[in-house]
């Protein structure tokens, strides 16, 4: 039951991050409040992540089946973070970036759900 908590995290975020690329493709202007529950959630699942592959706080490992599946979720989700930090800081000097920004946030972020999820049905 320790992979739920990373699972329901990165399932929040991803459906937010749905609703906010929605809104951005219909040219709506998206609030900063919804934008930075985003990006905590995002921080949250990726730190929830980290802990979980360095052991359970009451001092368990995780069964990990595959440690290329956690590796690989885990960068993903690092990835997604760091691209959607990128876009915010090209947003103002490089309006024309936010396009690029976007998209290979939602590349990355919808590849690192893909991973969490085979980690979590995996263990």
């Amino acid at each position: 039951m320790t992979i739920l908590p990373v699972t329901l995290l990165v399932l929040a975020t991803g459906s937010l991050g749905g609703w906010l690329l929605f809104r951005y493709l219909m040219g709506s202007r998206n609030s900063p409040t919804l934008v930075g529950l985003h990006l905590l959630l995002g921080a949250g699942a990726l730190e929830v992540m980290v802990v979980l592959l360095r052991g359970t706080p009451d001092g368990r490992q995780l069964p990990d089946s595959g440690a290329t599946a956690s590796g690989w979720a885990a960068a993903l989700l690092a990835a997604a973070l760091l691209t959607g930090l990128a876009t915010a800081v090209i947003a103002r000097p490089w309006p024309r970036g936010i396009a690029i920004g976007v998209w290979s946030h939602a590349g990355v972020a919808m590849l690192a759900v893909g991973a969490v999820l085979v980690w979590a049905i995996q263990g």
